[in-house]
């Protein structure tokens, strides 16, 4: 019985934790969501500025994902081409 009451409020405190998450999530981009019309309000082109950086920040990461990705990949095949001429 111990084991069925614990299980049924492991499920439920996940249950609310993940509630929690979705709505903190949505209040975070509710305020992002205001700052950006607000710049629009105040400034076509502050607003641009900021969302090109933005942009530019996410390309970045994607790019050195991707180059971190490659230098990963080049590590492998010249340990394996090591280990080739070693044999």
């Amino acid at each position: 019985m111990g084991d069925k009451k614990t299980y049924l409020l492991l499920v439920h405190y996940q249950l609310l934790e993940s509630c929690y998450h979705v709505w903190s999530d949505f209040i975070i981009l509710l305020f992002c969501w205001k700052i950006l019309c607000f710049l629009f309000q105040l400034h076509f082109q502050l607003f641009i500025a900021v969302f090109c950086f933005i942009s530019i920040s996410i390309l970045n990461c994607f790019y050195f994902d991707v180059r971190l990705q490659k230098i990963n990949n080049t590590n492998k095949l010249m340990d394996t081409k090591s280990s080739i001429q070693i044999n």
